[in-house]
């Protein structure tokens, strides 16, 4: 039986390995491109059954625990709910992103974001001054993930050559037409 760490364990592998592989596509042939994608969508398919399987048994207790009234544990048990499935949903690409990083923005300013595997950004620093943590969460819309820092503000994030970029769209609706107000780049201070 694969535990849901050892899921985690294979999943993260997968990531690494294909973050480590990116930093060259530019320069390969398409052979590996496509060698690559087809590598990438059969362990998706070996990977569905035993994440269903679990998001099945997850499910299933969490409404056993429910109808228990043990709402304490029920809770929990969705938060993994809703790690798993965003973990598939963001195609592993979230898990790119993990780390500490810290970023520099093309007029100056620095910020620095910790990212958890699951998508789960805080921020305690801007221009080197410490702020009152702030917490959000990556999302996934398209091909782009997404991380909506205010009601009026969303940054596009992507790996490229092993930095972060950041592209800050001020204000949100100028996202996905129009021109980013500000980018940056994030340097991995340490991985998680």
């Amino acid at each position: 039986m694969i535990t849901p760490r050892l899921h985690s364990v294979i999943v993260l592998l997968i990531v690494l390995l294909s973050t480590v592989w990116q930093v060259f596509a530019e320069e390969l042939p398409p052979e590996f491109t496509q060698a690559k994608a087809s590598y990438e969508r059969d362990v998706e398919f070996a990977l569905r059954p035993i994440r269903d399987r679990y998001l099945l048994k997850l499910e299933s207790l969490k409404r056993s625990l429910g109808a228990r009234g043990d709402v304490r544990v029920a809770l929990v048990v969705q938060e993994e709910i809703d790690r798993i499935k965003n973990l598939s949903a963001a195609g592993g690409d979230v898990a790119r992103l993990a780390g500490d990083w810290k970023i520099t923005f093309n007029n100056g300013r620095t910020r620095h974001y910790s990212i958890s595997a699951d998508g789960t950004v805080t921020w305690d620093e801007e221009n080197g001054e410490k702020l009152t943590p702030k917490k959000a969460r990556i999302s996934r819309q398209g091909q782009h993930l997404l991380l909506e820092l205010a009601e009026f503000e969303i940054e596009r994030l992507s790996i490229r050559l092993g930095q972060l970029q950041v592209e800050h769209f001020w204000p949100k609706n100028t996202y996905p037409n129009g021109t980013p107000q500000m980018t940056g780049r994030g340097v991995l201070a340490s991985p998680k």
